[in-house]
């Protein structure tokens, strides 16, 4: 799949913010106009707008429903015991369903973008690996 990577824009200033739909809903780039010129306020790996690199690891990744890790890749809850797929050498579940995949885009103009993530439509496998269906809703807007 190629990467979609939105840049949004705040007309009156001019400030940028690039958001990486395709694997997370990453924003990975927000370059503010000071008054010596636009700044890069967030760190991203080189090359990260291509959707090849580790998208934990650059911009701002959502990490849903949880962040970290959750020992043996396995909880419990209400009684039942629910199996997540490992993520990490040592057998754990790490930083939960959402910042590997691809988003909807679901509006858009120029200078804010908002997109959704449902695991019933998006990700129906991790369903049974945790206790409801869920669904996220994000926006980005730059603005004066």
């Amino acid at each position: 799949m190629a990467a979609d990577v939105v840049r949004i824009t705040d007309p009156q200033t001019g400030s940028t913010a690039d958001v990486l739909i395709s694997q997370g809903c990453n924003c990975f780039s927000w370059r503010p106009q000071l008054s010596d010129g636009p700044r890069e306020m967030l760190w991203a790996s080189d090359g990260f707008a291509s959707g090849e690199h580790r998208p934990s690891s650059s911009g701002i990744p959502l990490l849903f429903p949880f962040p970290g890790r959750i020992g043996g890749a396995e909880f419990e809850f209400e009684g039942e015991t629910y199996r997540l797929p490992p993520g990490d050498p040592h057998g754990n579940a790490i930083h939960g369903f959402t910042f590997t995949r691809a988003w909807r885009t679901v509006d858009q103009d120029d200078s804010s973008v908002t997109a959704e993530f449902q695991g019933s439509v998006d990700a129906p496998e991790t369903l049974d690996s945790w206790p409801s269906d869920y669904h996220l809703r994000v926006q980005y807007r730059v603005d004066a």
